[in-house]
């Protein structure tokens, strides 16, 4: 497999997310479309307290996968988090990419849930 890179992603406008809205759309998932419509609405941008974003780039910067994490707005308890808009390309999928995200997720997690 090619080089792939990790990286916590600040702001989701520098991000060139429109393949994998596209591919996510013609599967019939929401996940991404959503992630966009909340972040410029500003309903979620991942930047409260022990929320972030995480993005998985192919050696050309090609975003291949995403996912973050907040806090958990169906709990009452303030240390529950929540992955949320999680989506790893068709291309890329049982590649263990997907593994490696979740456990970079759950890594920062760890510090604040």
């Amino acid at each position: 497999m090619k080089t792939c890179e990790i990286n916590q992603i600040t702001n989701l406008f520098d991000v060139d997310l429109s393949q994998l809205l596209k591919e996510s759309k013609q599967e019939g998932f929401r996940f991404i479309e959503r992630l966009v419509d909340d972040y410029e609405s500003a309903v979620n941008t991942f930047s409260l307290p022990g929320e972030c974003l995480f993005g998985i780039f192919h050696e050309e910067d090609k975003l291949v996968a995403i996912g973050g994490l907040n806090t958990d707005p169906y709990s009452e308890e303030d240390n529950v988090g929540r992955l949320r808009r999680f989506y790893v390309s068709r291309e890329f999928r049982r590649s263990g990419l997907g593994r490696l995200l979740v456990r970079r997720i759950l890594k920062e997690a760890e510090k604040h849930y």
